[in-house]
């Protein structure tokens, strides 16, 4: 095992947490504090089998280590013959202060190697939770800097061991095991391209005993993240030991067979989603690892998108040979899916893109997308379907934003509004806005909001929404929809958003007194709220930064702010009967008063300078205000 990427357990904190008393902290996360119950965990004792307990009692019995070396000898040794796991942590912490107190001075024979072998075997048999063994990873991490080293190799030893030895039921706590302690390796490869395997063997025969499938779909994913995980932190190293004259063919037979079983998991539609999407990252990162970031790269993974062989020439002979079963005519839809996914999330588009590949992958990833939503049935596929095209409008915005030089012109005129591809977005967003599941409607507003985005980076010029035809034409064709599409409501709120209530107000300046008309339908009642609360927030900002840079007063920009919606609003609520506006008042005017609380008084005075208003049924809205 590589012990140069390993890194000791417990060594690095993210979180600060200092005691309360009543087993509460005050836990200080990357600057957000929040208060916690601790929660009680399971402490459990040192379990080993008698022979490997019994050989650690007499190489902790050793003589002819000093002083120091033998009282942390002596520790260990009274801690393995306790059967209480709170002693024995208690006995863990006193071995790790003693561990730090040593000087390079004191002997460092067999005896203090039997003692860092101890600590790291039985961290390795415990289980992650388990109190005792934080204590035990405490202690390797507070060694000497001059005895690191050494604890790194004993720790190595004993994962190498477990690695070649444990049974099948073991390597899920060996997975995360390793995902606690090592940044990559490629024993740690190797070990997870066998499990993987025998993962993929298990599952065949595993048709109909669905506990038994969802057990191992559970290990599988384990499986593949911490693979991932290994390949993120030995980038360096992969590249290393590829362009190597000795070890680049072992290198190559490890990650050969381990993209075998990613391409595997994405082709058995046996595999659930979770698993396959995470495969289909595992893919892309491991063409990137290999790779690099060049043109040749984005020309790969476009091959892999289209199912076609051509580009694939362009890639090692390994990782062609592999890729080459992606590229079947019959493979089921959703590997393009998680490979969309994938390209998105395990590519970097936060800056100018190195090539015109790289142009074509960004364009052909919606379009890839869109090909396979006309096909969606399930409800679940159209939810992932949904996020990765909102990930992908994301990934676009990120490469005009942080592009040192200007884009290609037809990168821009694809990504601007009124191209062919944002007509096909947009009906997509259309006919997925009023989806049964939130996640996909939510997505869609979403979608629809960076598209917005995406067409003021490519228009900058035009700042002015009045004098972009794109806008307003969109604009007017949401107005003119029916407002029974609840989806309507979010992206006039985008618009909103992005340009000011003003812009609205301009093209329909009765809108309020509108969107007021709908409070009394059940199911409009909370868009269109949304969408009026929206509207008088961005109304109110604006009026006050026109009046910041002209001469009028506050009184003023307020007259024309309540003339705009608090008038409207006391007109319903005088002409309708009472059970008329009930979702007004519970909706919309709680929102009204929260955005101007001042504007209750106003109110107020409006309704007793109005003569009496009737219903027609002896019913007016004065009662309910004084």
């Amino acid at each position: 095992m590589d012990r140069g990427c390993v890194k000791l357990p417990g060594t690095i904190q993210e979180t600060q947490k200092v005691w309360l008393g009543r087993r509460r902290f005050i836990t200080y996360n990357y600057g957000r504090v929040m208060v916690v119950k601790k929660k009680t965990a399971k402490v459990e004792a040192v379990a080993l089998d008698a022979e490997n307990l019994h050989k650690l009692l007499a190489s902790l019995s050793v003589d002819g280590g000093g002083d120091v070396v033998g009282q942390v000898a002596q520790t260990l040794h009274s801690c393995l013959e306790l059967s209480d796991p709170v002693q024995q942590i208690q006995l863990v912490k006193k071995a790790g202060s003693q561990l730090e107190a040593l000087s390079e001075e004191q002997p460092d024979g067999a005896l203090l190697e039997a003692c860092l072998h101890t600590l790291a075997l039985v961290y390795t048999s415990l289980q992650p939770k388990n109190p005792l063994r934080r204590a035990i990873a405490s202690a390797l991490g507070s060694v000497p800097a001059w005895l690191r080293e050494r604890t790194v190799d004993c720790l190595c030893a004993c994962l190498s061991d477990s690695l070649s030895n444990s049974g099948s039921d073991k390597h899920p706590h060996i997975v995360d095991t390793i995902t606690a302690c090592l940044d990559g390796f490629p024993l740690v490869l190797q070990f997870l391209h066998r499990r993987l395997g025998e993962y993929l063997h298990q599952n065949s025969g595993l048709a109909g005993r669905h506990i038994a499938q969802a057990q191992l779909m559970h290990s599988c994913l384990a499986a593949v993240k911490t693979s991932m995980l290994v390949v993120q932190r030995s980038q360096e190293a992969i590249s290393a030991a590829l362009q190597a004259e000795q070890r680049h063919r072992e290198v190559e037979d490890t990650l050969s067979s381990l993209l075998s079983c990613y391409v595997h998991i994405l082709a058995d539609e046996e595999f659930i989603q979770s698993v396959q999407s995470t495969a289909g990252m595992a893919v892309v990162l491991l063409i990137r690892s290999a790779m690099g970031s060049s043109d040749e790269v984005a020309a790969v993974v476009c091959s892999l998108l289209q199912g076609s062989v051509q580009g694939l020439d362009l890639a090692p002979q390994w990782l062609a040979e592999r890729c080459v079963g992606l590229c079947t005519s019959g493979r089921p839809p959703g590997v393009s899916l998680y490979l969309c996914h994938g390209v998105l999330a395990m590519l970097s588009w936060k800056a100018a893109l190195p090539g015109p590949q790289w142009e074509q992958l960004l364009l052909l990833v919606p379009n890839t997308l869109l090909d396979l939503d006309v096909s969606v049935k399930e409800s679940s596929t159209a939810l992932v379907v949904a996020r990765v095209l909102t990930l992908w409008s994301g990934a676009a915005l990120d490469c005009l934003q942080g592009a040192s030089q200007p884009c290609s012109p037809r990168l821009l005129q694809s990504l601007g509004g009124g191209s062919e591809m944002h007509r096909h977005l947009l009906e997509h967003i259309y006919s997925h806005w009023e989806h049964p599941l939130d996640g996909v409607r939510h997505q869609t507003r979403s979608l629809f909001h960076n598209l917005l985005l995406l067409h003021q980076h490519t228009n900058p010029s035009t700042s002015d929404p009045t004098e972009d035809s794109y806008i307003t034409e969109l604009t007017q064709s949401l107005l003119g929809l029916e407002w029974h599409m609840r989806g309507k409501y979010g992206s006039l709120g985008c618009l909103v958003e992005l340009y000011g209530a003003g812009y609205l107000l301009s093209i329909q300046p009765h809108l309020p007194s509108f969107l007021l008309g709908l409070m009394d339908d059940q199911n409009l009642a909370p868009y269109a709220s949304d969408l009026l609360e929206r509207l008088f927030v961005s109304h109110k900002a604006q009026l006050a930064t026109d009046t910041a840079a002209a001469t009028e007063t506050t009184e003023d920009w307020m007259e024309l702010w309540h003339g705009t919606w608090v008038t409207p609003l006391l007109q319903v609520l005088c002409r309708a009967r009472l059970d008329q506006t009930t979702y007004i008042l519970d909706y919309f005017l709680p929102k009204l008063l929260r955005c101007s609380p001042s504007s209750l008084a106003h109110m107020v005075h409006a309704l007793q300078d109005t003569s009496p208003c009737s219903t027609g049924k002896d019913t007016n809205i004065h009662p309910i205000y004084m």
